[in-house]
C-alpha cells in the first residue's frame, strides 16, 4: 500500500473509532464502577448472613448502614449496627447468624465475621432469608444504595435492579458478586467458588494447534504431550481409567523428582464410584497430588466432566473423551467403523503460554480445597490397595499441527452462549456430532441448540447433526428433527459417538459440553473454539465421513416457502408449504393467533391474522403434513402483524438517518480531526510526488 493509501486507512479507521466510541458507552447504561460499600455476598443456608465489600478509597464505619430483605424497612426485619464495624477499603465482613452447622460462609481462613446479637449488631423484627427466593437490600440511611435478587423472586423497581431475572442459586450454597463492576442484573453474582468468565467472541488467543480424533489416533497425542512434560503436569479429567498413561505419569515422576504433577478427578461419578482409584493412590503415594472434586456437602458443580490437560504451562490438551482404556490404546485405527476401538471424539493440542495460563487459573479454582468440595484421594480412598502402574511405549505417529486462534468455553460460565454464538453466526455450513440431546432442547421454539440450527437452515446454511445411541429414544428422534426441522440428522451408532463437537464455517470446537441442562449450567465443562479453516476442515471431513456413513433418512423435506417476517393489520396474507418430493398431501395449518385450524389439500393458504383487539403481536405458523392422516413432517416459522418493533433492514432509510444523526451529534468531535487528518494525508501525497520525480 502506497503512502497515500496508508494515509486515508488511517482516516478510516479514526474516523470509525471516534464514532464508535461514544455509541459503545451507551451500550453500558446501568454499569458503573463500584465506589464505596456494596453487597458481596448472600447466604440463605446454613449461618444465614450476607457480607459487604467497600469498594471505595476510604474506611466506612457499618454504624450508619442497615440490611433487610424487604425495601420497606416497616414491613420485614433488618439488620441494624448500633456500635461502630469498621470496613477498610479493599475488604469485606461477614455477618452470620450464630446458628446452623460449621460451613464455609463462616468458617473461612482470613475473614473478618460478626454474629448478628453481637458487637452491637441488632436484628429488627425477624430477619430471615428465604432458600427458594429472597431481595436484600443495603441502606445507607434512609437511601437504598445496593439490592440483589435471586431465585424465584425479581425486584420490579427498575432503580433498583435492572433485569427482568434474578440471580439463580443452582448449587444450594452462598453465591458471591464478581466484581467491582455494578450492573444491578443476576450478571453480577456467581456461585462460591465457581468461575464466571463472561461470553466474550472477540477474546482469541494466538496458538499453534494439532486436530486429532477418536478412536483414528487411539489418543496418541495425549501420550505426546504428557511425555514432553518437563516442569508441571496438571490434569483435569472426569475419568482417568487407562493404566498406561498412569505408568507414562509415574516414569515422568521418576525420571524427573522435581516434576509438579497435580490431577483431579470428578469424586462422584454417576458410575457411583472413582475407577482405577488403585491406581491413583499410587500415584498420590508416588508424589502426585491426586484430589477428587464433588465431595463434600455442598459440592460447586453437579459433575466436573471436563477433559483437559496443561503442561509445563506451554501446551493444554482439550478433548471431547476421557482418559480411557480404550480411548487411549495407543495405536493408530485405520477401520474406525469397526467399533471395537473406542469412542467417536474430537481432540485437540494448543500450544500456548496465554492459553495455558487461562486454563491454569481455572485449574487452581476447581482443585483448591478452601471450599468443602475436594479431597486428597489418599483420604477418600485410604483403603484402597495400591496398584503401581507400567507404561508401554505406544505408536508413534505425526500429527499436522496449523496457526490459529483460540478462545476458551466453560461450563457454568459461558458454553450456552458459546453455542448459540457459533451456531447463529453460521454461514455455510453448521456441523454438530452430540452424544446427548436432553428433552428440554428436543424443541422447535425457544433457546435450544435444535431451534437455532433450525433457523440458520431455513437461511440456506447445511445444517446437519448426528446424534448418539445414548439419546433417549434415538431412532425416534432423529426421525422428529428430519420431519420437523430442517436439519439433517442421522445417528451413527459405530463408534459410539461421545463427542460434543461443532463446526461454524472456519471455526471448530472441540468440546466436553453435552446438550444438556445440566451440561450447560451444572457442571465444570472444558471446551476451546479454534478459528482455523485448515483445522476447521479437518474435523468438518471427519463430521461427512460419520455422516454419509450413518444418514438414511428417506421421508419427505418440509420447508415453509413463502412467510414474510412481518405483515400489516387487518389485511389478507399468504403463506405456502413446499414438500419433496412432490405428491398428493393433506395440510393442518396452526396460524397461532388462537384462531381455529385450517385442513386443506393445497400448499397455499390465505389468511387475516387475527390480533384480538390488540395493536400487534408476534406468531408462530406450524404447517403439518399428512398423508392417509400420516404424519410425514411438520415445520414452524414465526412472523408479526401490526404495530410491533421490526428491527429496520440494513441500508434501509432509517438506518441511514439514524447514522447521519449520530455523524452530525458527534461532528464537533469529527470536524477538526478530520481537517488534520486531510492535510496529513495532502502533505504525505505530495511527499510522494517528490519521490517519483
Amino acid at each position: 500500500m502506497d503512502a497515500l493509501g496508508r494515509s486515508l486507512a488511517v482516516l478510516v479507521a479514526v474516523a470509525a473509532i471516534i464514532c464508535v466510541v461514544p455509541l459503545a458507552s451507551d451500550s453500558f447504561d446501568g454499569a458503573g464502577q463500584a465506589d464505596g460499600l456494596l453487597l458481596y455476598e448472600v447466604n440463605p443456608f446454613d449461618n444465614e448472613g450476607v457480607s459487604v465489600y467497600n469498594y471505595g478509597t476510604t474506611t466506612v464505619d457499618l454504624k450508619d448502614y442497615i440490611i433487610s430483605d424487604n425495601p420497606t424497612l416497616a414491613k420485614e426485619g433488618y439488620i441494624q449496627f448500633t456500635e461502630s464495624i469498621l470496613v477498610e477499603p479493599g475488604s469485606f465482613v461477614v455477618i452470620a447468624t450464630s446458628s446452623g452447622d460449621i460451613n464455609s460462609f463462616i468458617d473461612r481462613e482470613g475473614i473478618e465475621k460478626y454474629y448478628i446479637g453481637t458487637h452491637g449488631i441488632e436484628e429488627v423484627k425477624d430477619f430471615a432469608l428465604a432458600n427458594d427466593g429472597d431481595d436484600v437490600y443495603l441502606f445507607h440511611g434512609d437511601e437504598i444504595i445496593d439490592a440483589v435478587c435471586y431465585g424465584d423472586v425479581v425486584i420490579e423497581d427498575r432503580s433498583l435492579w435492572a433485569s427482568d431475572f434474578s440471580f439463580s442459586d443452582k448449587n444450594d450454597t452462598f453465591f458471591q458478586r464478581n466484581g467491582p463492576v455494578d450492573t444491578d442484573t443476576e450478571d453480577d453474582w456467581h456461585n462460591y467458588g465457581q468461575t464466571y468468565y463472561s461470553f466474550d467472541p472477540n477474546y482469541r488467543i494466538d496458538a499453534t494447534v494439532t486436530p486429532f480424533l477418536f478412536p483414528d489416533s487411539g489418543g496418541i497425542p495425549v501420550y505426546d504431550a504428557v511425555a514432553s512434560a518437563t516442569e508441571s503436569l496438571y490434569i483435569n479429567v472426569y475419568i482417568i481409567s487407562n493404566k498406561n498413561i498412569c505408568g507414562l505419569i509415574l516414569q515422568k515422576m521418576e525420571e524427573n523428582p522435581e516434576l509438579d504433577v497435580d490431577i483431579i478427578v470428578e469424586g462422584t461419578p454417576v458410575e457411583g464410584y472413582v475407577q482405577n482409584a488403585e491406581t491413583l493412590v499410587a500415584l498420590a503415594q508416588n508424589g502426585a497430588d491426586v484430589r477428587l472434586i464433588g465431595t463434600g456437602d455442598n459440592a460447586r458443580y453437579d459433575q466436573d466432566h471436563a477433559k483437559y490437560a496443561i503442561v509445563d504451562m506451554e501446551t493444554v490438551v482439550v478433548t471431547s473423551e476421557n482418559w480411557t482404556t480404550q480411548n487411549l490404546n495407543g495405536s493408530l485405527d485405520d477401520d474406525v467403523y469397526s467399533g471395537d476401538d473406542g469412542n467417536r471424539g474430537w481432540g485437540a493440542v494448543i500450544e500456548s503460554r496465554e492459553y495455558a495460563e487461562f486454563m491454569y487459573q481455572v485449574f487452581c479454582n476447581d482443585f483448591s480445597m478452601e471450599y468443602g468440595d475436594v479431597t486428597p484421594i489418599l483420604e477418600e480412598y485410604s483403603y484402597a490397595n495400591p496398584e503401581t502402574p507400567y507404561y508401554v511405549p505406544v505408536e508413534e505417529a505425526q500429527f499436522d499441527s496449523y496457526r490459529a486462534q483460540v478462545t476458551p468455553i466453560l461450563s457454568n460460565d459461558n458454553s450456552f452462549d458459546y453455542t448459540q454464538y457459533f451456531i447463529e453466526s453460521a454461514q455455510e455450513r453448521i456441523f454438530c456430532e452430540q452424544q446427548s440431546l436432553s428433552g428440554t432442547y428436543q424443541v422447535t421454539e425457544g433457546d435450544s441448540p435444535i431451534v437455532f440450527m433450525d433457523q440458520r437452515a431455513n437461511e440456506g446454511v447445511d445444517a446437519r447433526l448426528i446424534i448418539s445411541t445414548g439419546v433417549s429414544g434415538y431412532n425416534d428422534v432423529e426421525l422428529w428433527i428430519n420431519r420437523s426441522t430442517a436439519i439433517s440428522a442421522a445417528t451413527l451408532t459405530s463408534p459410539y459417538v461421545h463427542n460434543k463437537g461443532i463446526v461454524s464455517d472456519d471455526v471448530a470446537v472441540v468440546s466436553s459440553v453435552n446438550w444438556t441442562p445440566n451440561s450447560f449450567f451444572n457442571n465444570r465443562e472444558c471446551a476451546v473454539a479454534i478459528y482455523s479453516a485448515e483445522v476447521a476442515d479437518f474435523f468438518a471431513d471427519a463430521f461427512r465421513a460419520d455422516f454419509e456413513r450413518c444418514y438414511d433418512y428417506d421421508g419427505v423435506s418440509v420447508d415453509i416457502s413463502e412467510i414474510e417476517s412481518h405483515y400489516p393489520a387487518g389485511e389478507e396474507v399468504t403463506f405456502t408449504v413446499t414438500v419433496e418430493p412432490a405428491g398428493d398431501y393433506t395440510y393442518v395449518w396452526d396460524f397461532g393467533d388462537g384462531s381455529e385450524t385450517l385442513k386443506t389439500i393445497q400448499s397455499r393458504v390465505t389468511h387475516i391474522p387475527d390480533l384480538g383487539g390488540e395493536t400487534g403481536d408476534t406468531f408462530t405458523l406450524k404447517v403439518t403434513v399428512l398423508d392417509d392422516n400420516v404424519l410425514l413432517g411438520e415445520r414452524t416459522k414465526t412472523y408479526s402483524v401490526g404495530d410491533v418493533d421490526v428491527p429496520a433492514n440494513p441500508g434501509s432509510d432509517e438506518e441511514g438517518t439514524e447514522i447521519m444523526s449520530l455523524l452530525s451529534e458527534y461532528m464537533y468531535i469529527l470536524a477538526p480531526i478530520v481537517v488534520i487528518l486531510l492535510a496529513i494525508v495532502g502533505a504525505v501525497s505530495r511527499k510522494g510526488k517528490k519521490k517519483r520525480k
